[in-house]
């Protein structure tokens, strides 16, 4: 709840309806501190992200080569994200998370973020990757340029610029 519905760490804590919800569904042994509550999340988070990694890491065994979207955004708070999926043959596909963008983010920074977050996840962008997918911001043009992989712009980003 507090990855998807954006619930703080404490209402966990504080709560007694949440508390006595979650005992009712057979939940014991509910965390009192919200910091026992963030390591859970942050376990959960690292469990799911070795299981993504070993899936990956066997495909690439199998010789599959991945495509990968990505795209920036600004939250209402006003910070600026970059988001990754990874595309494997067929609908499988994984969200590798989001990236804090601190500062401008010019294409060969971007191309830099890319690749290391890939690498968080054994994949290579030379190697692993055979085409990416953006919108078609000038800058995501120019990373386009700056890789070996396949460029393909976004066509629902353009339907979507027409209408407005």
């Amino acid at each position: 709840m507090t990855a998807r519905d954006g619930l703080p760490f404490r209402v966990f804590v504080t709560s007694s309806d949440l508390r006595r919800g979650l005992v009712a569904l057979g939940f014991g042994n509910l965390p009192n501190s919200v910091n026992h509550v963030k390591q859970l999340v942050m376990d959960e988070g690292e469990r799911v992200c070795s299981v993504v990694i070993a899936e990956m890491a066997n495909l690439k065994k199998q010789r599959h080569r991945f495509s990968v979207t990505f795209d920036e955004w600004t939250s209402t708070r006003n910070r600026r994200y970059m988001n990754i999926n990874v595309h494997a043959e067929g609908p499988r596909y994984w969200n590798l998370g989001l990236i804090h963008v601190h500062g401008s983010m010019p294409a060969e920074k971007c191309v830099k973020l890319l690749q290391a977050k890939l690498a968080q996840f054994g994949i290579s962008l030379d190697n692993d990757i055979v085409c990416i997918c953006t919108d078609g911001a000038s800058v995501m043009s120019k990373v386009g340029r700056l890789m070996s992989a396949e460029h393909q712009v976004c066509y629902a980003h353009g339907v979507q610029l027409a209408e407005q």
